[in-house]
């Protein structure tokens, strides 16, 4: 793999991998609904003015329906669910839970014959659940110790809910 090669790879691991931290920060002050809420304002705001200038939202009017169920059902549910675990499980463990995701479909498509492997596909495949396998061994072999921010305060918030209450 070339220099360039390698750097764009890192990039993509890293841009693939920091929601799921971000996500572990965000739910612990605010609702995984507002998370979501938040998160697909930004996107909107970004992304329709985009699409309105090139014309691309028009031929979609007639199809609002199917799309807003598809965005309720793949988007709007999972994100909300995502936020909702990341308050009882590790950011690492959902983001092996996510990596594990397209394993589980390859799995389901080859089981019911929708789609026949090649080699490529297999060793893709093998090197998939390899990764995972690798990634959940070092996430169990090596876990962190987690502070809950709701269950003990860190010493500087107890020095300032001290110090506020004796202002008092």
């Amino acid at each position: 793999m070339s220099r360039r090669g390698a750097l764009l790879f890192a990039a993509m691991c890293v841009i693939w991998g920091i929601p799921y931290l971000l996500i572990k920060v965000a739910v612990d002050d605010m609702s995984p609904s507002m998370l979501v809420l938040g998160r697909t304002a930004v996107a909107a705001l970004l992304l329709l003015p985009i699409a309105a200038a090139r014309g691309e939202l028009r031929p979609l009017l007639p199809y609002w329906a199917p799309i807003l169920a598809f965005a309720a059902i793949e988007i709007a549910l999972p994100w909300v669910l995502l936020g909702a675990a990341e308050t009882k499980v590790s950011s690492s463990l959902t983001g092996l839970l996510i990596a594990a995701v397209p394993l589980v479909a390859v799995v389901i498509a080859t089981s019911t014959r929708a789609e026949r492997p090649s080699l490529m596909s297999g060793t893709g495949l093998a090197l998939g659940v390899l990764g995972v396998a690798a990634k959940g061994t070092y996430t169990t072999r090596h876990p962190r110790r987690r502070r809950s921010h709701r269950s003990s305060p860190s010493p500087s918030s107890a020095r300032r809910l001290r110090s506020s209450s004796s202002l008092r």
